[in-house]
């Protein structure tokens, strides 16, 4: 660990009800700006030396956000209109038209953007979607679609797991939707900040 000076001659001053104030905002300006001054000049030289020296200056905050970032709001039609499938369920190769698929898009429909976020990072590892779309996930080492993978064959127990690597979602062949849905939000409120959650 190392300490951290927000003030001149902080580390000598305590934090009292009438400074308490100026304390929030240097520790605010720490963590937003001085802590990651470097990173940032790294970017901009990046960009500048990428696309030239005015670059960063053509877009607004909220598009460099968008550029960098990627989409907060996720479009689960979009998700469902560039989804691949894998597997069998109840016999049958796994399709959009399967009813465990029928059931994840139901499900992903009802969730909020937080929830679809969070199941959207446990997949792919991130929790945003590329400013281009579903079409261009990220992958390993190229682009890979988001695949809906039934494995394993009927088993209400197992919680689903993922390959973010390849934007894999990986789960048993649920008995019903119910159970389908609390294995979702076990995943989501639990295991989004692993490789997996088996």
């Amino acid at each position: 660990t190392r300490d951290v000076e927000f003030v001149k001659g902080g580390k000598d001053k305590k934090v009292t009800e009438a400074n308490l104030r100026e304390y929030v905002d240097a520790y605010a300006g720490y963590k937003v700006v001085d802590s990651v001054k470097d990173q940032m000049m790294a970017f901009r030289r990046g960009v500048s030396d990428v696309l030239g020296p005015e670059a960063l200056s053509l877009f607004a905050e909220d598009e460099a956000e968008l550029l960098v970032a990627g989409v907060h709001d996720i479009d689960v039609k979009e998700w469902r209109q560039f989804a691949r499938y894998s597997g069998a369920s109840r016999g049958h190769d796994l399709s959009p038209a399967s009813e465990l698929s029928e059931w994840f898009w139901e499900i992903l429909e009802s969730l909020d953007q937080d929830q679809r976020a969070l199941l959207l990072k446990f997949a792919t590892g991130s929790a945003r979607v590329p400013p281009n779309g579903f079409a261009h996930l990220p992958g390993l080492n190229c682009e890979c679609m988001f695949t809906l993978m039934c494995v394993g064959g009927e088993d209400d127990e197992r919680l689903p797991s993922a390959s973010t690597c390849f934007n894999h979602l990986k789960v048993p062949d649920y008995s019903s939707k119910e159970i389908f849905e609390d294995r979702l939000h076990v995943v989501f409120h639990y295991g989004a900040e692993g490789f997996s959650f088996n």
